[in-house]
């Protein structure tokens, strides 16, 4: 029995004037990490096998598919999908976000940055500042799609919580603007 109580995947997208962004990505998505052990077997026991003759050989049991892991339900979204379907308009900022798609459910709560000139920190070096690029970021939570209301609503005042916190780091010292160039 798998555990509805916690989370499958912490995601963080952000918004700017280059367009939508995937910042972190919690597992890595591993399909790209050993491509060499891709390529010699199937990825999915209803993958096509080389022969074609026996696709079904593991446990000779096809009546019945295997539900797909915890993993497996968030690996199906690319980075760039995911950064698309994540970061939201600057209207939906401030209030909790929720996104249901096939078996996952995406809780976040997207955080709008508002650079206003005196709140640039007056302790960082740099002698010229450039305009934020970064309008907006959501801090997402990836849980199965029958997770129990109160599991949702722990999860999005997590998340709420550290937005405020990655906020007010924005507004110090340019936390993310930062760290999203590396």
């Amino acid at each position: 029995m798998r555990d509805n109580t916690s989370p499958i995947s912490v995601i963080l997208v952000s918004s700017g004037s280059r367009g939508n962004k995937l910042l972190f990505r919690y597992p890595f998505q591993r399909s790209q990490e050993h491509p060499a052990s891709q390529t010699s077997k199937p990825r999915s026991r209803y993958a096509a096998s080389n022969t074609g003759d026996h696709a079904d050989e593991q446990d000779g049991d096809s009546s019945e598919p295997c539900p797909p892991t915890d993993e497996q339900l968030v690996a199906g979204f690319s980075d760039v999908i995911l950064a698309t379907i994540l970061a939201t308009k600057s209207e939906m900022c401030g209030q909790k976000f929720e996104l249901k798609i096939d078996n996952v459910r995406f809780v976040g709560h997207p955080t709008l940055l508002q650079h206003a000139l005196g709140q640039i920190s007056k302790t960082d070096p740099s002698p010229k500042r450039e305009a934020p690029t970064m309008i907006l970021f959501n801090v997402v939570f990836a849980l199965r799609a029958n997770a129990d209301p109160s599991v949702i609503n722990c999860l999005h005042n997590l998340s709420r919580r550290i937005a405020t916190v990655l906020q007010h780091e924005e507004r110090r010292c340019q936390y993310l603007t930062r760290e999203a160039k590396l």
